[in-house]
């Protein structure tokens, strides 16, 4: 009965807060900020400097331990469509914004940690560059989910796979027939092999063969791609509504 219970609320924060992670980003901004604001005026001997860095990590860890259960969850065999760019695309992740949240706790942290021991001198630029590149990856992980770019989009030219650090773009006739290889249900990416690999684009840090799974079952996601590799004719279609329910009806071995 409480594995149940706890399995339902686990589904509905989910799904809330997926839909809301621009509410949860912005907390996790506002809270790091009152932090790193109010750290300064904290007298040095009484010991709250070391509370308030102790505290932000504790969040981070909080943080990463919430992701870690949310990406253990199963994912599910569907797809969002999208009219405006007419194609279907995976599921925001709930553990996106929490993982975004952990980097940000345990960046500020380091901050805090800097700040309040007086160590922020220019004779530390090694340092200073380590946090610097802290602060920059954090950014740009936020950035992502806050816009909600992160993903697996299938258009009716090609398959476009976003990071938070690099998009990898590959059209329909680059694969070669029967990849991506399946996957089993806790895989994090599928792996491609490509019959003309020039026409396959990437830009930033992902990797050329590995198509990242998201928020969706990677059978299903294999599958689906796979489909679209060996049935050009269907391509024109992805978008609509109607070759959606064609895709999800359509006979697959692979999904139970």
């Amino acid at each position: 009965m409480l594995p149940t219970y706890c399995a339902g609320v686990l589904s509905t924060m989910s799904t809330r807060t997926a839909r809301h992670s621009r509410w949860l980003l912005g907390g996790g901004v506002g809270l790091v900020l009152v932090c790193l604001s109010i750290q300064p005026l904290i007298p040095r001997e009484s010991g709250g400097r070391f509370a308030l860095t102790s505290l932000l990590f504790s969040l981070a860890i909080g943080s990463a331990i919430v992701a870690a259960v949310f990406w253990s969850r199963a994912r599910p065999a569907v797809f969002a469509l999208v009219a405006r760019t007419r194609g279907f695309r995976t599921l925001p992740h709930i553990s996106n914004a929490f993982i975004a949240l952990a980097m940000m706790f345990f960046t500020a942290a380091n901050v805090a940690w800097r700040l309040g021991r007086g160590q922020w001198r220019p004779d530390s630029p090694s340092l200073d560059l380590a946090l610097g590149v802290l602060v920059a990856v954090t950014a740009v992980h936020t950035v992502a989910v806050w816009r909600d770019v992160i993903g697996v989009h299938l258009l009716p030219d090609c398959l476009v796979a976003r990071g938070p650090f690099g998009t990898l773009t590959v059209p329909w006739d680059a694969p070669a027939p029967g990849y991506p290889l399946p996957a089993p249900p806790a895989a994090t990416h599928l792996t491609v092999v490509y019959a003309r690999p020039e026409l396959v684009r990437r830009r930033g840090l992902i990797l050329r063969g590995r198509i990242p799974v998201d928020n969706v079952d990677p059978l299903f996601l294999g599958y689906a791609i796979a489909f679209y590799v060996a049935n050009p004719q269907r391509r024109q279609a992805i978008g609509t509504e109607t070759e959606y329910q064609r895709l999800l009806h359509e006979p697959n071995p692979e999904t139970p």
